[in-house]
């Protein structure tokens, strides 16, 4: 016979002394309080390759990695916290797989998770607590969580997700997402839908340090990426026949990792008919129709490199790192997306008073650069730009 405590544990959602208890659904299909899981994507691996860098040095060693397998689950009034990415059933028990965080923070704690709005219908939550203002996170986590919701097949009444910036605004348009659709809400408000539906996150990462800061580093990326990146660029119509245009990507009006030699390396770059672009500058569907239309690559890393989604298997990139700072982004979106790739890494003076990801970069390897250019220019047989801005 159970006993009272046990009857009580079960019905409450969270006790005074405990907070938010998780709840985990393994099994597609099976129903627990209200909530069941519809698998989209079966689990697979991913294989980051060994890339050389233009010394010669192989500083990034190959491995293999497990990809999950990708769910959405449908929780029946489920509840969530307006710009945060953590879904609760009714009874405010926290899904345990919706977390970009090894054991999700919220765990534990003491919420008042009571609803101060009902939404009438189905609504799609796609919140990242904020990392979807990132353009990275936006391009590569946000857009494959749509996707993970477009190829299940259900439908959504509304959508919830940031769309304050100018390129969410814009991206909406590509996914087909109307306006009226768009929930607004306060960011901290609890809201309560009939029917919440909740894409698995495609964060992932490990953690490292340096000079005392603590990094978090992309570790794969999903096989199936690459379809939802084309998808949408077929939508957009902005596949180009002939992608020829060699572009350099300037980081210069930036606060952080720009090239403190640029005027020589766009000396060499010029010889080469370059185009210098400021992404800042440019729209969603601008950036997109720029890298759809490139054939060669050069940039410090940051997070226009993202755009590199949009090109072709094959377009050749080379990234330049600062002394310390070699995040893994882009090198793994290289793997994903059968890119050509290649790296340098540079000088940082003054980088010991600096975080990592604020280094700035001396290039000390232009007569590299040149030669690597010379190669591939001639191999790829790109056309020459006019050496302009894009």
């Amino acid at each position: 016979m159970k006993t009272i405590a046990q009857a009580v544990k079960k019905l409450l959602p969270y006790s005074p002394r405990r907070g938010v208890r998780p709840l985990r659904i393994p099994n597609e299909g099976k129903t627990r309080e209200g909530v069941t899981c519809l698998q989209v994507f079966p689990p697979d691996s991913f294989t980051f390759s060994t890339y050389t860098s233009l010394s010669g040095n192989r500083d990034f060693p190959p491995y293999t990695a497990e990809t999950p397998e990708y769910k959405v689950f449908v929780i029946q009034s489920g509840k969530f916290i307006f710009g945060r990415e953590e879904a609760f059933t009714r009874k405010g028990r926290i899904l345990e797989e919706i977390s970009a965080q090894k054991i999700n923070p919220l765990t534990g704690k003491k919420l008042n998770l009571n609803p101060d709005r009902h939404i009438r219908g189905k609504v799609l939550m796609l919140g990242l607590s904020g990392l979807e203002n990132g353009y990275y996170h936006f391009m590569v986590e946000l857009l494959l969580r749509w996707w993970i919701f477009r190829t299940s097949g259900l439908k959504a009444d509304y959508y919830a997700f940031s769309s304050a910036l100018p390129f969410q605004k814009e991206a909406l348009g590509f996914l087909g997402i109307r306006e009226p659709q768009i929930l607004e809400a306060e960011p901290g408000m609890i809201i309560q839908a009939d029917c919440l539906l909740c894409p698995s996150l495609v964060n992932n990462f490990r953690l490292s340090h340096l000079r005392g800061y603590e990094l978090y580093e992309k570790i794969h990326m999903p096989r199936w990426s690459k379809e939802a990146y084309s998808f949408l660029l077929g939508k957009a119509n902005r596949r180009t026949e002939a992608p020829d245009k060699l572009i350099y990507i300037s980081r210069n009006r930036s606060a952080r990792r720009r090239i403190l030699n640029e005027d020589e390396l766009l000396a060499i770059l010029k010889r080469y008919g370059f185009e210098t672009c400021y992404l800042e500058e440019m729209t969603f569907a601008e950036q997109m129709n720029l890298f759809a239309s490139v054939r060669i690559v050069v940039a410090p890393h940051g997070a226009g490199l993202v755009n590199l989604v949009w090109s072709r298997e094959g377009t050749t990139v080379l990234e330049l790192y600062p002394e310390f700072y070699h995040d893994p982004s882009f090198r793994i979106l290289a793997s994903a997306l059968n890119l050509d790739y290649h790296y340098a890494i540079c000088k940082s003076p003054g980088a010991d008073s600096a975080a990592p990801a604020e280094e700035d970069i001396q290039v000390d390897c232009l007569e590299l650069i040149d030669r690597f250019l010379r190669e591939k220019t001639a191999e790829t047989g790109a056309a020459p730009g006019n050496g302009k801005a894009c």
